[in-house]
């Protein structure tokens, strides 16, 4: 996903601090936005496993910053299938 982030403009690096919830902290070309990013991924199944434990309804943010990326690896012959959401 970094590769991928960094391909299209971004600049992206791996977090591994102590922030539970971050996988990848983005920004833009200017740095005039940043991003950060959970990353939950599949290789098979219906279904994603993560948990909505402290989740609750809420309306979509001008300026959200914070993102859940569902990527489905699927077959290795094909190119993997992703999905972005506000957290």
């Amino acid at each position: 996903m970094v590769a991928e982030l960094n391909k299209r403009g971004a600049f992206a690096v791996p977090f591994a601090g102590n922030m539970p919830k971050i996988d990848i902290i983005a920004c833009n070309n200017d740095e005039s936005r940043t991003v950060y990013l959970q990353v939950k991924t599949k290789r098979g199944g219906k279904h994603w496993h993560s948990s909505i434990v402290g989740s609750q309804p809420m309306s979509p943010k001008n300026d959200e910053s914070h993102f859940w990326i569902f990527v489905d690896l699927g077959d290795v012959n094909a190119y993997p299938r992703y999905w972005i959401a506000p957290e």
